[in-house]
């Protein structure tokens, strides 16, 4: 499961790093364009902003696989072992939850998209695409903390939450 967890992360992590490339590309184009040329590129603003989008939620799943969320953990750090690794263990737990809410609530909306075939304005994008990374994201963020937490009540300890703070 370990290897399966690593192949998800490093693909949408190269999605990402994809994306942000795209990203870059399209901004040059556009702003060589605009300034040498008098015409920009009317669907660049458009298509970065949905690419944006994907790589935030693909990038999701390493930051929750690294627990590399933005946290204020200097007290957790000085207590004993144990409260720690039962706090970590109830954080991504809570997390966990959200994770299936928004994925469960996401869905239905990007059925709905496809069902009615809506398209962005200007680039004509089939908008279940931006939409539907966001449940994608979530989803897979929360299969990351399912396999981290069935592991961690399995070996007993907390190896991997060592592994995540350094």
């Amino acid at each position: 499961m370990d290897s399966l967890i690593t192949r998800l992360t490093r693909s949408t992590q190269f999605l990402a790093t994809l994306l942000l490339v795209c990203i870059v590309a399209i901004n040059t184009a556009n702003v060589i364009g605009r300034y040498v040329f008098s015409s920009p590129i009317g669907w660049a603003e458009e298509v970065m902003l949905y690419f944006l989008i994907g790589a935030v939620f693909l990038t999701f799943v390493r930051i929750t696989r690294d627990a590399a969320h933005v946290r204020m953990d200097m007290l957790v750090r000085a207590m004993p072992r144990r409260f720690q690794i039962a706090l970590e263990t109830a954080v991504d737990a809570i997390t966990l939850s959200v994770c299936l809410t928004a994925a469960y609530a996401g869905a239905p909306i990007v059925m709905k998209l496809i069902e009615f075939d809506q398209r962005s304005d200007s680039s004509h994008i089939p908008m279940a695409l931006p939409q539907g990374v966001i449940p994608f994201g979530f989803s897979c963020a929360a299969l990351v903390l399912a396999v981290g937490i069935a592991a961690r009540i399995r070996r007993g300890d907390a190896s991997d939450i060592d592994s995540r703070h350094k």
